[in-house]
């Protein structure tokens, strides 16, 4: 098959075209910088030059694609209010303009990646591909990528759109430059002392997640949505098998959900201002919250199978500390 990829360079993506050219695909990748993704990506793939929100750019990239698949995705916590154009502009409008150019140039998969975080905080419960939101979203990421699931995604594949939704939680693995990469690195070198109480999501390693990506070209039913949910640990699980695997302590404080929430609502006139770790937005999504799904369907219709975190997050976080010891 002739595959289009967004967010080719992202970690999700990396890993998703390394198996799509494995599996003996063509790989077409859009990207706003054509040498960092030279230097990123495998040989073989393809590049188009441009961005999810110039739709000139995204028809060229998806032209004559038998499947694209959407994984480009604005990502970021504790910006404060001023992040939101930006973030509407490439996970909303960027989502409407990926799959309506598949759509209109007659690709027969186009292959969205959403999150368990459209639901909000679980509350402690696992939800299901059907079940309404949970809570009101605790970031603009959470916000923006709720509006393109339910406002551009599900509106597609009522009108009969090739679409699928696949939606991980947490993903870990080689590439990763997100929120829980920041925090290892912290850790390993000293300068993280606490973590928060509570807070759990479901964590998967990266090609796990792409390979149930790429069997959705072919397994998934068109118009559904697929929970790609790891097993769940809180934050203090993960960094205690980080530790033991390293032979070192973990962040020695745990702070309680309450605290976080105060901290959350006194720093609200600074949010913004502050480093992103301390903005209210990272305090508020961090306490006590739980991204938690059932992935049941993606199991057995994908043969999504999770490796444990002791499989796959033990690899990843000494990785890391080599890397630590190499600068």
């Amino acid at each position: 098959m002739r595959c289009t990829v967004t967010g080719a360079t992202g970690m999700l993506g990396r890993a998703l075209c390394r198996r799509l050219l494995d599996e003996g695909h063509d790989v077409i990748a859009l990207v706003r910088d054509e040498a960092r993704a030279r230097a990123r990506l495998p040989a073989g793939v393809a590049l188009v030059r441009g961005d999810v929100r110039d739709r000139a750019s995204v028809a060229r990239a998806v032209a004559g694609a038998d499947a694209v698949f959407h994984a480009a995705a604005w990502y970021k916590v504790g910006l404060g209010a001023a992040a939101g154009e930006e973030a509407e502009a490439t996970n909303v409008a960027g989502t409407r303009n990926v799959l309506e150019a598949a759509r209109d140039a007659g690709a027969r998969r186009i292959l969205y990646t959403s999150t368990v975080a459209i639901y909000g905080d679980t509350k402690g419960r696992f939800v299901r591909e059907d079940d309404d939101p949970v809570s009101a979203p605790a970031t603009i990421y959470e916000a923006t990528k709720r509006r393109a699931h339910y406002e551009v995604f599900e509106p597609m594949a009522r009108a009969g759109a090739p679409v699928v939704a696949l939606l991980p939680g947490v993903i870990y693995g080689p590439g990763d430059e997100g929120p829980v990469a920041g925090a290892l690195r912290m850790w390993l070198a000293g300068k993280l002392g606490m973590l928060p109480a509570g807070t759990t999501f479901c964590w998967a390693h990266v090609d796990d997640v792409a390979a149930a990506h790429v069997a959705a070209l072919d397994r998934a039913e068109v118009g559904r949505s697929y929970l790609l949910t790891g097993p769940a640990h809180t934050m203090v699980e993960a960094f205690g098998v980080a530790a033991r695997a390293l032979g070192r302590g973990p962040p020695p404080i745990v702070v309680p959900a309450p605290l976080l929430r105060a901290a959350a609502r006194m720093l609200r006139p600074l949010s913004g201002h502050l480093p992103p770790a301390f903005d209210p937005e990272s305090l508020r999504s961090t306490a006590g919250t739980t991204y938690l799904g059932r992935s049941d369907r993606a199991r057995a219709a994908l043969d999504f199978t999770p490796r444990s975190l002791e499989e796959g997050f033990v690899p990843y976080v000494r990785a890391l500390a080599d890397e630590a010891v190499a600068r």
